[in-house]
């Protein structure tokens, strides 16, 4: 997939990639990984101006404990 394909905000940009899943399972899903503590943004960030587009959005959402799980998952690679 081409990065410059995903333009717009986060729902614009979730909903051309997840294209097959309903959009409220997503934004539902973006929250218990909040929930859980793996991201650090809730899901109202779909009902929000931005003032970036495409991957550049994903910046930074990972929580610190986030990071570490998809460490732990991965065997630290």
């Amino acid at each position: 997939m081409d990065e410059k394909s995903l333009v717009g905000g986060f729902s614009q940009m979730f909903e051309y990639v997840f294209k097959d899943i309903d959009f409220e399972i997503i934004k539902n899903a973006f929250q218990e990984l909040y929930d859980m503590g793996l991201v650090n943004t809730k899901k109202d960030a779909f009902y929000t101006m931005t003032s970036s587009s495409g991957l550049h959005l994903l910046d930074d959402r990972t929580s610190n404990f986030g990071k570490r799980f998809i460490k732990f998952i991965t065997f630290g690679e």
